[in-house]
C-alpha cells in the first residue's frame, strides 16, 4: 500500500533540498499515487474483520494522508527558501512523521493479518476435528469427549464454536458447513 507513495515522498523531498524544477514532477507523482494509496486502504479496512481493528487501520491511513501533505507543505516552503534552517527542520520532522505512520501502517496491517491468519488455524483445526470424527462415527468408533452431553449440548457447543469464529471474522466457516466450498482459505 505504501510502496507507490513512500519513495515519492523521498524524491520530493530530495527536489525541495536542490533545484526547484524536480519539485512539480515530484509533487505530481504523490498526487498520482494517493488514489492508489486510498483504493488500497478501503479494500484493507473492508476486508479487516473487527470494529477495533478496522479503526486502527483507517486511523494509520490518515495518520500516513497527514503526513503527506505535511511533507508537500515543508517541501514547497523550503523550495522557496533553501537556506532556511527552521524550514529544514520542519521537513525532517514532517519526513520523521511520515516515516512513524508509515511504520505504524504497517504494523496495523500485521496485526490485522496475523488474526486472520490464526482465526483461520482454528477453523482448519476444527474442520479436521470434525472430519475426524465424522470417520469414527461412520465405522461406529465415536466417542463423545463427554459421555454425559446429549446430542443437544454437543450441537450447541458446536454451534456456539462457530459464532465465536464467525465473531473473529471468518465468514467462509457458514459456506464450509453448507458444503459450498472446499476449505476456507483455499
Amino acid at each position: 500500500m505504501t510502496k507507490a507513495l513512500a519513495p515519492t515522498i523521498q524524491r520530493l523531498v530530495a527536489a525541495s533540498k536542490n533545484e526547484g524544477e524536480e519539485l512539480g514532477p515530484a509533487a505530481k507523482a504523490i498526487a498520482d499515487a494517493m488514489p492508489f494509496f486510498f483504493n488500497a486502504l478501503r479494500t484493507a479496512v473492508s476486508a479487516t474483520s473487527g470494529e477495533k481493528a478496522k479503526t486502527e487501520l483507517f486511523e494509520a491511513g490518515k495518520a500516513v494522508a497527514n503526513a503527506t501533505k505535511a511533507v508537500i507543505q515543508n517541501a514547497k516552503i523550503m523550495a522557496s527558501d533553501r537556506n532556511n534552517i527552521a524550514s529544514q527542520k520542519k521537513l525532517t520532522q514532517a519526513q520523521m512523521a511520515m516515516n512513524e505512520s508509515i511504520a505504524k501502517l504497517a504494523t496495523s496491517m500485521a496485526t490485522g493479518e496475523a488474526e486472520y491468519e490464526q482465526s483461520l488455524a482454528e477453523v482448519r483445526n476444527l474442520v479436521a476435528s470434525l472430519d475426524a470424527a465424522a470417520l469414527f462415527a461412520a465405522a461406529g468408533q465415536f466417542e463423545a469427549t463427554d459421555p454425559t452431553d446429549s446430542a443437544d449440548e454437543l450441537y450447541n457447543k458446536l454451534a456456539k464454536a462457530a459464532e465465536n469464529l464467525q465473531a473473529k471474522g471468518i465468514t467462509g466457516v457458514q459456506a464450509y458447513a453448507a458444503g459450498s466450498m472446499e476449505q476456507p482459505g483455499n
